[in-house]
C-alpha cells in the first residue's frame, strides 16, 4: 500500500465513522486527528 492509498482509506474511514458513530470534529481533534485531515473527509467544525 503507497502512503497515498494509505491515506485515501484514512480519511474514508473518519468520514465513515463521523457519519455512523456521531463522532465530532472536535472529539477527532481531541486524539490527534489534524484539521487538514479532517478538512480533506469533508468535517467541518460545524458538523
Amino acid at each position: 500500500m503507497t502512503t497515498a492509498e494509505f491515506l485515501r482509506a484514512h480519511i474514508a474511514a473518519v468520514k465513515s465513522s463521523s457519519e455512523s458513530e456521531g463522532i465530532s470534529y472536535a472529539a477527532w481533534r481531541a486524539v490527534g486527528v489534524s484539521p487538514g485531515m479532517l478538512e480533506r473527509a469533508g468535517i467541518s467544525r460545524s458538523a
